[in-house]
């Protein structure tokens, strides 16, 4: 059999194995790694243990937002090709790095 010696948002199936995950995870505001220790005990009596460390990745679930709803860019007829007329800033809410603007 299996038993676990922390509690955390997992559970262990103990005919199988099994890590299940028992409630919803959000990378914003869960913690990015959790550690626990699992448990394994014989007929005999014997038993063995192991750390398990489970790390939360990110998915892109927060849409991007601009620092502003409308952006009016007056541009001079004069002025010329290739010139920067303006800079757009969005953010995400995302913490990965991956998901960067």
């Amino acid at each position: 059999s299996l038993t676990m010696r922390d509690n955390i948002p997992f559970e262990i199936v103990p005919l199988t194995g099994e890590v299940i995950l028992t409630e919803q995870l959000d990378f914003e505001t869960s913690p990015s790694m959790f550690r626990f220790g699992a448990i394994a005990t014989d007929a005999g009596n014997m038993s063995s243990t192991v750390n398990v460390s489970v790390l939360l990745t990110d998915v892109n679930d927060v849409r991007p937002v601009f620092a502003s709803a409308h952006y009016h860019i007056p541009v001079r007829e004069n002025t010329p090709v290739g010139s920067t007329v303006a800079y757009l800033t969005a953010f995400d809410g995302d913490s990965s790095d991956q998901f960067s603007i």
